[in-house]
């Protein structure tokens, strides 16, 4: 039998140890794959989210989305899978908190990109962001959102599937249309250009088809409408279709009343500003026919009403006051006018759920001893409480307490305050507790750490 020379006894060598590194390779693929459909994400009762086949779900019992080994998520619903999204976006009304399943690009106010994978969760959409979730796909978030020209309104959440003609699918658990026009979204943080792709902030336009590239094939030079007797849609397209057509949500009933509700009638709020006491409501009323005979709004905590306020038929704004910090409050806007009968009409034409904002304290410390401390209280705003104390503690144990002096904590100078102590350990940690603020206990979240 012939021997194996120095060559080809190097050449089995290096293919034996190739074959055991591809192994290795495919092994690690198979368990790094079946490790990630292992993991379930809580989906809790009232959420919403769109199906694979455009369909929107309400899953109305707490329950989990996982993805399969095809990377394809589904949720369990009764016992079967309901598959959904490709990247699914959940949106609980309740909580108003969305969570994200993928991958999701956000453009930051300064144009950076931020990659968010796997499980993203937004617990509130009190800041107006932006995600491309995929070419021409977006997620827009905000507590307001609405079209430039006031047609279209909604709250906290939008989704836009952009075709190659420009024309966009707009939807969410409320809203569900088709526009044909080119379309601009307005936030309270940015402007979005649908047709074109641009984001706009502060006057600066951002290139959101450099983000992973575009396929769309809209002009993206504006131009001035003008009447085509042909009948085309007015995006250079005539009436041809465009090659591929996006993600189509199918929830037409919704659709028909979006169109009732924001076209036919043009009444509609296009914004609400909290602070901790009051919340501000901009507003559009288009009357042109002087057929109102009135439009207010009714607020609602914990379910019960607590006022109903005339918004003016001829203003644009009003501030609702004396409210309570760190309190959602749920709006219902309506207008009256009398039909051909002379019966008067009542039509609910939006709502909307807010939260005013909680009051912010900061404590400091100005001087440490071994039997004393010595911190500064400084309540932001101006704010005064009713009363307040701060409460040290050395690791988990409470070891003395301080009355604050409110009216200096509101000051911009703040409340000088000591603690005397007696003990010894790791850390020591100053809180802010036990705060009354218009006769009620509210949360204020201020505390300060340090190594004793």
């Amino acid at each position: 039998m012939r021997k194996l020379d120095t060559k080809n006894k190097t050449f089995i060598f290096a293919l034996s140890a190739l074959t055991f590194i591809v192994l290795g390779i495919i092994v690690v693929f198979i368990i790094v794959k079946i490790s990630k459909t292992t993991i379930k994400y809580e989906i809790k009762d009232g959420t919403y989210v769109y199906n694979e086949s455009g369909e929107l779900v309400t899953i109305n019992e707490e329950t989990y989305a996982k993805k399969n080994v095809l990377d394809k998520y589904y949720v369990m619903l009764d016992g079967k899978k309901e598959y959904v999204d490709s990247k699914p976006v959940f949106y609980r009304e309740k909580t108003r908190e969305l969570k994200l399943l993928g991958t999701f690009y956000e453009i930051a106010n300064n144009g950076e990109i931020n990659k968010f994978s796997g499980e993203t969760i937004i617990e509130s959409s009190g800041n107006s962001r932006l995600f491309k979730i995929a070419d021409r796909k977006y997620l827009v978030v905000a507590s307001v959102i609405r079209s430039e020209d006031n047609s279209l309104h909604t709250n906290d959440y939008l989704l836009v599937d952009i075709d190659k003609a420009g024309n966009a699918y707009l939807y969410n658990n409320n809203v569900n249309i088709k526009t044909f026009t080119d379309l601009e979204l307005v936030t309270d943080g940015f402007h979005f250009d649908v047709s074109r792709e641009y984001l706009i902030i502060n006057n600066e336009q951002i290139d959101l088809a450099k983000v992973n590239g575009s396929t769309n094939e809209h002009s993206r030079e504006k131009v001035e409408p003008v009447e085509d007797e042909g009948g085309g849609n007015g995006n250079g397209g005539g009436n041809d279709q465009p090659e591929e057509t996006p993600f189509i949500p199918k929830n037409t009933i919704i659709e028909q009343e979006i169109v009732q509700k924001y076209i036919a009638r043009k009444t509609t709020v296009t914004g609400i500003e909290t602070t901790e006491n009051d919340l501000k409501i901009n507003y559009v009323i288009y009357d042109p026919f002087s057929e109102y005979d009135e439009v207010y709004v009714n607020v609602y905590t914990n379910g019960s009403l607590i006022g109903k306020y005339d918004l003016g038929i001829n203003s644009t704004s009003f501030v609702v006051n004396e409210l309570k910090a760190h309190t959602r409050y749920n709006l219902e806007f309506y207008y009256t006018y009398k039909n051909d009968n002379d019966e008067l009409v009542t039509v609910k034409f939006d709502s909307a759920s807010v939260e005013t904002k909680n009051i912010k304290a900061s404590l400091s410390l100005e001087k440490t001893s071994d039997s004393v401390v010595r911190y500064i209280l400084i309540v932001e705003g101006g704010y005064r409480l009713d009363s307040a104390i701060v409460e040290m503690y050395i690791d988990d144990t409470k070891v003395g307490s301080d009355v604050v002096n409110t009216s200096q904590a509101a000051s911009a100078s703040g409340y000088k305050g000591s603690i005397s102590f007696e003990g010894t350990g790791d850390f020591v940690t100053l809180k802010l507790t036990n705060c009354i603020y218009n006769g009620e206990a509210i949360d204020i979240e201020s505390s300060y750490k340090y190594k004793l």
